[in-house]
């Protein structure tokens, strides 16, 4: 029935063109508190124009998340995750205002919309509401589908797990969690990602207060550091504790319940170093020009990459950093704000045991630490219905998707397939754009030769859904 959504997608180009612009135009800077509310009315709108006859509003403590739902009878049914807020606008040049969603031409792609946001999350995340609009409005939906969008993606996702647990029974009848995207590479290049490592943010503080010593309820003047000791300097030696000269974690205890790679995983490594040789690696995991810690390539660079824990120093912050706050200062407390990424089979909370030990060991038992958002690895097996519908509605497209065993990134969508058992494909589907950490993030409108426009990234994802369906 592809070819009645076909139509409807065509003869509905512009308003959905307009739909993704709205949408675009709308700042959603949840790390800024800047209009997620607004945008969150924006998809109920939305969703409700599409057709979906159960769509709401999820209270959080933090940002509204955006529940909707349909069910049109069909043996199968999909979840999907989604998220609409977007990274700040930043300090790098912009030709266009970030939050006009110009329409302007690209020397490569034909029209483009320009915004922040544009190619993630807001202008994939309408494409996919456009195209189950138009399987819902054609009477061709094949699937019952069950949508669960946040608004604090870039913060963590704090409050996803509780949104998650409050539909709970209804997503465990999901038979697959599915997010149509639009991931093609400028090359026109596509890859499907098996796995997510886990993720988990948290806070170090060091407070004079806790521990005791220099200054404690306010700053001390800095003439006297040569007396007092200073919560900074320990934060650095903290720091300096975690890790060793080659950024691996001084953690004790936390390699033991990594997963080694399975024989798919294996198999599939020796695929990725057939693809992209020796030398491409650093490329393909996104290093480019930027020389691998320990100097590593190939396969060792790729088992690093995969398989082996990470902690990463997002920030630092402590006294003076602008105007409004005293200078010359020995300051009472000391921030950093971090992220592990945690290969398969080791848990946040395994980790975070691990961490408090470290910390206690070696004297800094007053070193406080504050979660900000805990996600757990996932992984989908190779052979699972939806990862098969991907890889052959891309194949029929004359596209060979490269296959990871797993990807560095991490996040709440695991959640489906870790608590639930679900196979997991979180964002798949032609159609791209790019820029989204600098000026001027575009989303491609028209497409050419390599990379296809909105309407044939949307026919895409509803290929996809299709096949899924009829499996």
């Amino acid at each position: 029935m592809s070819h009645i959504t076909d139509q409807y997608l065509e003869n509905h180009f512009d308003s959905h063109l307009d739909r993704i612009r709205e949408f675009v135009a709308q700042p959603t800077i949840s790390t800024q508190d800047i209009g997620i509310l607004d945008g969150a009315w924006m998809l109920r709108r939305y969703l409700k124009e599409a057709g979906f006859p159960e769509v709401e509003l999820v209270d959080t403590p933090g940002y509204p998340g955006v529940w909707a739902s349909i069910d049109v009878g069909a043996p199968k049914t999909i979840a999907s995750y989604g998220f609409y807020d977007s990274r700040p606008v930043g300090d790098r040049p912009w030709t266009y205002r970030p939050f006009s969603a110009a329409l302007v031409a690209h020397p490569e792609h034909g029209r483009v919309i320009i915004g922040r946001g544009a190619s993630s999350p807001k202008g994939p995340l309408v494409s996919w509401i456009n195209a189950l609009e138009a399987m819902i409005k054609t009477g061709s939906l094949p699937v019952n589908v069950m949508l669960l969008f946040e608004g604090e993606e870039i913060k963590g996702s704090p409050h996803y797990p509780a949104m998650f647990e409050a539909y709970r029974e209804r997503l465990a009848t999901a038979d697959a969690a599915f997010t149509g995207g639009m991931t093609q590479a400028g090359s026109g290049a596509v890859s499907v990602n098996l796995g997510f490592r886990g993720f988990l943010v948290l806070e170090l503080r060091v407070s004079g207060a806790r521990w005791g010593r220099g200054p404690n309820q306010k700053p001390l003047h800095s003439s006297l550091k040569n007396v007092v000791d200073s919560p900074p300097s320990r934060l650095a030696n903290v720091l300096a504790s975690l890790t060793d000269a080659q950024g691996a974690p001084r953690l004790e205890g936390i390699d033991d319940p990594i997963l080694p790679p399975s024989a798919e995983d294996l198999s599939l490594i020796d695929d990725l170093l057939g693809r992209f040789g020796e030398g491409g690696v650093a490329g393909a995991v996104g290093l480019g020009s930027i020389p691998a810690l320990g100097d590593l390539t190939g396969r060792e660079l790729l088992m690093s990459y995969l398989y082996s824990p990470s902690v990463n120093i997002n920030g630092l912050y402590s006294g003076y950093t602008g105007p409004g706050t005293e200078v010359f200062t020995v300051p009472e407390v000391a921030t950093a704000r971090m992220d592990l990424r945690l290969p398969p089979g080791l848990t946040c909370e395994h980790t975070l045991k691990c961490l408090r030990e470290h910390l206690d060991d070696h004297g800094f038992e007053d070193v406080e630490i504050e979660v900000l958002a805990d996600h757990d690895w996932s992984r989908t097996p190779v052979d699972s219905e939806i990862v098969r519908a991907v890889v052959d509605s891309y194949r029929a497209r004359d596209l060979d998707p490269t296959i990871w065993p797993y990807k560095g990134g991490g996040g709440p969508w695991s959640l489906y397939r870790s608590e639930l058992g679900m196979p997991l494909m979180n964002g798949a589907g032609l159609g791209g754009g790019g820029l989204r950490d600098a000026g001027d993030e575009y989303l491609i409108v028209d497409g050419n030769e390599k990379v296809a426009g909105i309407v044939e990234s949307q026919k895409s994802q509803i290929d996809i859904v299709e096949r899924f369906a009829n499996m």
